[in-house]
């Protein structure tokens, strides 16, 4: 009975590694079908993202159902019995011996002995062959579908998603874009140090960058952003148009070149260069604290300072006149020859003109500021058929295709048919006229 067993043993493995082969083609058969489905949503709605992954899941979960099946529906013995009995015509002969194989009547021992001769007979690879099913026979169309598919179908995104999802990316670019033009030009507004705290820049420069953190959190619109950048640049125009009322920039009436050892500070005024002439009168009242200057040097320099406040007498400024009359003081302590009491005079020279260059430094960052945030608000909306400054209707910029920005206006979009704006149009800092 051991060879019996042994035999029906190899059968019904033969038997479970072909059920499941037949459990694990109907599975891929099914798996593969879904998948072509799959691929064809995916094609049609881009949303659902992409086919592989989906397919390659089915695919898995079709062959661990197929193993979770035949593994329920593994064969026993009896079952492996009766299907040899069947394949070989042995008309349950395997069957009949396995059922009494506890019996020991001479009958069944006839019968178990008949059994074991035909045991011999039977080859299990031979009896039991492998058949392609017709799920293993179609399997392959399902496949070739789905690879042809995913080659060569294309991508139809019938309700526009992807094409949103690329605006909307888009989109976010610009305004990190945007944001990060904003805080570099808050960076540049922004006082040195913590000291001039508090000062319109530094409040400015704050207000612009808390309008670029907020558009690049989203927290507001373009169009928000525009009109928040709009206010601030109107309250830097004001300040700007305040610092140019101060005209930091003394205007002298006389020529420098006839002054001896203060010709350079009054060229460096005339220049439009405060700091580098107060660095020059740092350096001559050390000298003259020191007692480094000469007599003759001391008259010298005594006449040129009275000189220079003759010069700058007409200055009407609070900073042209405050350095006018520093000048006065000084010239005539020197010229009294006390040279202790004109040091504090410089000193306020030095402070005055301090002022100035820190006037005129404010001017040049208002200025940049003022450019980037009308160069950042040009950006934002784009060009225009009309001037944004007086809203009339623009003619062709006057060098057609070959205009280099160079026109009239220094920047140009066209010029305006009244002309009173030449090459301000579609560029102005205004948001005048409508848009194309």
């Amino acid at each position: 009975m051991d060879s019996l067993t042994s035999m029906l043993k190899r059968v019904r493995l033969r038997l479970a590694i072909q059920q499941w082969g037949r459990y694990t083609a109907n599975a891929l058969l099914a798996a593969s079908v879904a998948a072509c489905c799959w691929l064809v949503l995916t094609r049609l709605f881009p949303v659902l993202g992409g086919a592989m992954p989906v397919a390659g899941g089915l695919m898995a979960l079709g062959c661990a159902v197929a193993a979770g099946c035949a593994h329920r529906r593994w064969p026993d013995l009896l079952h492996a019995a009766l299907q040899a009995d069947l394949r070989l015509g042995l008309k349950e002969r395997f069957t009949s011996s396995l059922e009494l194989t506890d019996e020991g009547q001479p009958m069944v021992h006839a019968l178990h002995q008949d059994a074991l001769r035909h045991v011999a007979i039977v080859n299990v690879r031979k009896d039991f062959p492998w058949k392609p099913t017709i799920a293993v026979r179609w399997l392959v169309v399902p496949i070739f579908l789905f690879g042809l598919g995913y080659v060569f179908m294309p991508e139809f995104d019938l309700f526009g998603f992807q094409e949103r999802t690329m605006q909307a990316t888009v989109r976010i670019k610009d305004l990190e874009a945007r944001a990060r033009r904003l805080q570099a030009t808050a960076t540049a507004l922004r006082p040195p140090s913590d000291k001039n705290s508090g000062t319109p820049l530094d409040t400015a420069a704050k207000g612009i960058q808390l309008v670029a953190e907020q558009l690049r959190g989203q927290d507001i619109t373009a169009k928000q952003a525009l009109v928040r950048v709009t206010k601030l640049s109107a309250v830097l125009n004001k300040n700007r148009e305040l610092l140019r009322d101060s005209d930091p920039i003394p205007k002298l009436a006389g020529d420098p070149s006839k002054l001896g050892i203060g010709r350079g500070i009054a060229r460096d005024l005339e220049n439009g260069r405060p700091a580098d002439a107060a660095q020059k009168l740092n350096a001559l009242r050390k000298k003259l604290e020191n007692g480094q200057l000469t007599p003759e040097e001391r008259k010298e320099l005594a006449n040129d300072l009275k000189e220079l406040a003759k010069m700058m007498g007409g200055q009407n400024t609070q900073l042209g006149a405050a350095l006018a009359k520093a000048l006065a003081n000084a010239g005539a302590s020197l010229q009294s020859g006390d040279a202790a009491e004109s040091l504090a005079p410089l000193e306020d020279m030095e402070l005055a003109l301090a002022d100035m260059a820190s006037a005129l430094e404010q001017m040049a960052k208002l200025d940049l500021a003022l450019f980037e945030l009308g160069e950042w608000k040009q950006g934002l909306l784009g060009p225009s058929g009309f001037c944004r400054i007086c809203g009339r209707a623009l003619k062709t910029c006057e060098k057609g295709d070959d205009c280099d920005g160079s026109c009239k206006g220094g920047t140009c979009s066209g010029v305006c048919a009244s002309g009173i704006c030449a090459g301000a149009g579609g560029m102005g800092l205004g948001m005048g006229g409508p848009g194309r």
